[in-house]
């Protein structure tokens, strides 16, 4: 019997060593979800900020445009002044 016991005692040893590796797998998988939620959110705060700037960088460029529309429109009766 002594060898059955002893078996046993071996595979418990075996499945416990299994247990204790697969909960410090999950710890590091949590620590890179952590991790990579972190990434994630940094990235959509960055293209949210691009998306803000790309925002104003029309809006200035409309006025721009605008602006050189109406220079160009009054051109004639500034050259007329000359």
């Amino acid at each position: 019997m002594s060898g059955g016991r002893e078996s046993a005692r071996r595979s418990r040893m075996r499945k416990q060593r299994h247990l204790d590796e697969l909960r410090s797998h999950v710890v590091h998988l949590r620590s890179m979800h952590t991790h990579l939620i972190k990434r994630l959110n940094e990235a959509i705060e960055g293209r949210d900020r691009t998306l803000r700037e790309n925002v104003e960088l029309c809006k200035e460029a409309y006025d721009l445009l605008s602006t050189l529309w109406a220079l160009k429109q009054a051109m004639p009766a500034f050259m007329d002044l000359l």
